[in-house]
């Protein structure tokens, strides 16, 4: 193992010692920030489907409410809040130095600890998987390694997405609005007030092709309807936004580190 694989897993190691130490959040967020937001669409949807038609685009009762399950639950997951906050402080208080001399980039220090965060907020994605998909010989292998290369390619494209939106601190004071911004955008585009394809055709393209939604509603919708077509399709879009980002980024941080000033700013 090389030393730059040793400190990118040591760094993944100690975001989920910090996820793990802070009990009382996780599960406030498990709780309030999944279960509640669930069973509110469940008794939702349940009234529309019982006092209406039996599918809505082509989805059932039972796909709707698997959909938003899934949805929520990926939500929890690629959120990319603490990684804009992180950096927000970092750049406002000058105290980027500590990391720069790291052996593992400054990037890839922020990657390990973020994927090392959410290996616990893995675990409710893979009960409701559980749940959803029933007994073990209902499973794929295909299935299975399908999901988790798209949850996984998912999981970079939602740090990059922060990674790039916190770099913007650099010409900004406050990370506020930042925040609020990709808050706002990611609970519209993602997916979570409505699947993309209820939506009307007007906007169908934005709903369809925006980098939220492969975050979200693109690995619900595909746990729901594993069809090689969707999978194939999310990772080709996928990968074209992280390609995209990783240059922004990389253009970003460069512009970025020459109105910087350390040692407090």
């Amino acid at each position: 193992m090389t030393a730059l694989t040793e400190s990118f897993l040591f760094y993944a190691r100690t975001g989920l010692k910090s996820m793990l130490a802070d009990r009382a959040m996780v599960m406030t967020d498990f709780v309030l920030g999944t279960t509640t937001p669930f069973l509110v669409q469940f008794f939702i949807w349940s009234y529309i489907y019982t006092t209406g038609p039996d599918e809505i685009v082509s989805m059932t009762q039972q796909q709707t409410v698997f959909y938003y399950a899934f949805a929520l639950v990926m939500g929890r997951l690629n959120n990319s809040y603490d990684v804009i906050s992180r950096i927000s402080e970092n750049i406002r208080e000058g105290t980027l130095e500590v990391y720069l001399v790291k052996p593992v980039g400054f990037m890839h220090q922020r990657l390990a600890i973020f994927l090392g965060e959410s290996v616990l907020y893995m675990v409710p994605l893979a009960i409701v998987w559980i749940l959803v998909k029933g007994q073990p010989s209902h499973w794929s292998l295909i299935e299975i390694a399908s999901t988790v290369i798209l949850v996984l390619v998912s999981q970079v494209l939602c740090f990059l997405i922060g990674f790039c939106v916190g770099l913007f601190c650099f010409w900004l004071v406050e990370s506020t609005v930042l925040l609020t911004a990709v808050l706002v955008l990611s609970t519209v585009l993602g997916g979570f007030l409505l699947p993309p394809q209820f939506w009307p055709e007007l906007v169908q393209p934005l709903m369809l092709y925006n980098p939220f939604r492969y975050l979200v509603a693109g690995p619900a919708q595909y746990m729901v309807s594993p069809f090689p077509e969707i999978f194939i399709e999310l990772l080709v879009g996928s990968s074209i936004y992280i390609a995209m980002l990783s240059l922004l980024a990389w253009a970003l941080w460069r512009k970025g580190l020459m109105r910087y000033h350390g040692a407090g700013g």
